[in-house]
C-alpha cells in the first residue's frame, strides 16, 4: 500500500473516530499553540520529466533530466513553514509555507539527445539548471478540535517560479545551444486536509494532504502533496519534527503564448524523502 493510501486511510479513520465535537475555549496547556514557526529541508529522491513540444496529437520528446544531464537525483531541499490563530476557542490560522530546490550540472554526452528542438550529440559539454520555488499561502479552520486531536481543512494557493536552463558547447568548443528563462509563475489555488493527534504530553502526530487542479484554455496543471510527521516538543517553546513527504508537480501547456508561462510541453517534477525540521511555538 503506498504511503498516499496510507495517509488518507488514517485521516478518513480519524474523523470516524473522532467525531464528537467539543467546544471550549483553548486552554493555556492546549497543544495547539497560537504562533508555529518551523524551518528545516528533507533529503529527497527526484525525478524531472520535461516533455518538449507536446501538441494535441501528443507529438513530443520526453526527457528525464536526471538521466539525460546528470542532475542529482538526491537533494537537501530546504522547507519552511509557519502559522497564527486566531479567534476565542483558536480554530481559525492563517499560514504560510515555502521550499525552494536549485541543482546544477555538467555532463559530456556518451549518446544524441534533443532538447527544446535542438539535437546535441556526443561529447557534447552541457551545463544545466533547474530552479524551483513554491510560496504558499493558506487559510485553514478546525472543524472538530480538543485537548486531544484536531481535524480540519485548508484553502490557500500555491506560486511557484520555475526555471530550466541549459547551455551546450561541441568537441570543437564552439557553442552549439543555449536555453535561458524558460520559467512558469502562475497562481495556483489549492485546498487540504489535516489532523493532529497529542501521543502524549510531549508527543503529536500530524498528517496532512495538499491538492490542486487547474484547467484554464490550453493550460493545466495539478499537484499533490502528502505529509505525515512525528513532533517532539522537547522544551517550553522549541520542538522537533520527523516524517515522510512526498510531492507530485504536473504541468502542460500547448500555447506559448498563455499568460506568465513561458513554455510549451510538459513538465512534471516528483519528490520523496525524509523530513526533519526545528520548531519554534508560542
Amino acid at each position: 500500500m503506498g504511503k498516499k493510501n496510507v495517509l488518507i486511510i488514517v485521516l478518513l479513520s480519524s474523523a470516524m473516530l473522532f467525531a464528537q465535537d467539543k467546544e471550549k475555549t483553548v486552554s493555556v496547556d492546549s497543544p495547539w499553540k497560537k504562533i508555529e514557526f518551523s524551518a528545516g529541508g528533507y533529503l529527497t529522491d527526484i525525478t524531472t520529466e520535461v516533455r518538449i513540444g507536446s501538441d494535441a496529437l501528443g507529438i513530443g520528446l520526453s526527457v528525464d533530466l536526471e538521466r539525460a544531464l546528470g542532475l542529482e537525483t538526491s537533494s537537501f531541499i530546504f522547507k519552511a513553514d509557519g502559522l497564527f490563530r486566531f479567534g476565542k476557542k483558536q480554530r481559525s490560522f492563517v499560514g504560510f509555507g515555502y521550499f525552494g530546490l536549485t541543482r546544477k550540472s555538467e555532463k559530456v554526452l556518451a549518446t544524441d539527445i534533443e532538447f527544446f528542438d535542438k539535437t546535441y550529440t556526443i561529447g557534447t559539454k552541457i551545463s544545466s539548471s533547474t530552479k524551483l520555488n513554491i510560496y504558499q499561502v493558506f487559510y485553514g479552520y478546525s472543524f472538530l478540535q480538543d485537548e486531544k486531536f484536531e481535524i480540519g481543512a485548508t484553502i490557500g494557493f500555491f506560486v511557484m517560479p520555475i526555471s530550466l536552463s541549459l547551455n551546450a558547447v561541441n568537441v570543437n568548443s564552439t557553442i552549439v545551444g543555449t536555453t535561458d528563462g524558460v520559467s512558469f509563475v502562475a497562481p495556483l489555488p489549492n485546498i487540504g486536509l489535516y489532523s493532529s493527534f497529542v501521543l502524549s504530553s510531549k508527543v503529536l502526530l500530524r498528517q496532512s494532504i495538499n491538492l490542486f487542479y487547474i484547467k484554464k484554455g490550453t493550460f493545466k496543471g495539478s499537484l499533490t502533496e502528502l505529509n505525515m510527521t512525528l513532533e517532539y516538543n522537547a522544551f517550553k517553546h522549541l520542538g522537533f519534527g520527523l516524517g515522510i513527504n512526498s510531492f507530485n508537480l504536473n504541468f502542460e501547456n500547448k500555447n506559448q503564448d498563455y499568460p506568465n508561462i513561458d513554455f510549451k510541453g510538459q513538465f512534471g517534477y516528483k519528490l520523496s524523502g525524509v523530513l526533519l525540521y526545528v520548531k519554534g511555538y508560542f
